[in-house]
């Protein structure tokens, strides 16, 4: 048994198991294979550098963690760059942490899935909306080296989702993903 304070939500690829809790604005990291030994768990982030992360899901050794109250999604092309306190290859959300419900910016994120395709961003509370990020598309331009985060200039918008009963026929539910972004500092 692992003692975790007020774990909320967990994500694991087999490698790595991601804990977020409701304390210290921050994420708790295991290697799964250590788990038996009930080792401390490595921490990431930290009044600050996150504000109330609610969700960290890794996918094929990449690292994404919804940064709830900055409005931000933080990228790590590599889980170890962030455990060894890299800053964030990719950020999805604006620059200013001001909450939008525009194509620009998020509000709220606060649920993450990856389906093998596209890295999926939900919020809660006041938005309601699900955006999908082509992964294909963020991971090759990580891979590339670029540093990747949606402009205002942008053409396209995020994918978003309503519940079948409002999307049914909708065009709006069938929006192309995003594909440029830019940096945050």
């Amino acid at each position: 048994m692992l003692e975790v304070g007020r774990p909320t939500r967990l994500s694991s690829d087999g490698t790595w198991l991601l804990v977020t809790t409701t304390e210290n604005q921050a994420i708790r990291v295991f290697r799964v294979e250590e788990l038996a030994a009930n080792p401390a768990p490595r921490t990431v982030g930290g009044p600050g550098r996150f504000n109330l992360p609610e969700h960290a899901i890794v996918a094929h050794g990449r690292w994404f963690v919804a940064d709830t109250l900055f409005n931000r999604v933080h990228c790590w092309n590599r889980i170890q760059d962030a455990l060894a306190g890299g800053e964030p290859d990719a950020i999805l959300g604006s620059a200013d942490r001001r909450p939008q419900t525009s194509r620009e910016g998020l509000f709220w994120p606060g649920g993450l899935s990856f389906d093998g395709a596209c890295l999926w961003v939900g919020e809660y509370k006041f938005s309601g909306r699900l955006l999908r990020y082509s992964l294909r598309e963020l991971v090759g331009d990580l891979n590339r080296g670029r540093t990747v985060l949606r402009k205002a200039s942008l053409p396209e918008a995020p994918h978003r989702t309503r519940p079948a009963a409002q999307a049914h026929g909708s065009e709006r539910a069938q929006r192309k993903p995003m594909s440029s972004r830019m940096w945050s500092p």
